[in-house]
């Protein structure tokens, strides 16, 4: 299966903004899990015991202390780290990691109209393999980023209720992402 499936038979993953939060996570059922705050030292442990647990780990590039946003760095994250795939909101960090064939997550914040815009253009030259969109209470806007930039969509941020996922997946968004424990197991 491949991961875009994965994602969407998932629906929910588990976004891990702390450690303790890892053991429950990989208790979930979902199959991927989101590892949004690390550092040089604990994100190879953190990916190895999600693997342990037969799930896929991305690991939030420009959260993980220690790893800058060049192609070095990249590359350590590729060949030492070796998460599933990655998450970022650097087109050169998405540009890159395609290049050491790492699947690639591009998250972006729409706070405006202009965001909004900067951010379908960037989707489309960057080419990353899902785009999330924060905040994940916006479905409406899963179907421009489906339609215009033909891109797989996650949503996340403010996900805090059954709803605010069956309105994602069925704008189109193939999963989302929430760090809210009660709806991990979705």
């Amino acid at each position: 299966m491949n991961l875009i499936e994965e994602l969407r038979r998932s629906e929910v993953i588990p976004a891990v903004k702390e450690e303790s939060q890892l053991q429950r996570a990989v208790k979930s059922n979902a199959s991927v899990v989101f590892l949004l705050k690390s550092d040089l030292s604990s994100a190879k442990e953190m990916v190895d015991y999600c693997h342990s647990h037969g799930k896929k780990a991305f690991l939030h590039f420009d959260l993980t202390e220690g790893l800058s946003n060049d192609e070095a760095a990249v590359k350590y994250a590729a060949e030492i780290i070796k998460p599933d795939g990655i998450i970022s909101t650097k087109n050169n960090v998405i540009k890159v990691a395609k290049q050491y064939g790492m699947f690639c997550v591009f998250r972006v914040f729409l706070i405006d109209s202009h965001s909004v815009e900067v951010s379908l253009s960037n989707t489309i030259k960057n080419k990353a393999d899902a785009v999330e969109i924060l905040p994940g209470i916006i479905p409406d806007l899963v179907k421009t980023f489906r339609e215009e930039a033909d891109a797989q969509v996650i949503t996340g941020g403010l996900i805090n209720c059954r709803r605010h996922i069956d309105e994602a997946i069925n704008a189109g968004a193939i999963c989302c992402s929430t760090s809210d424990e009660e709806l991990w197991n979705f």
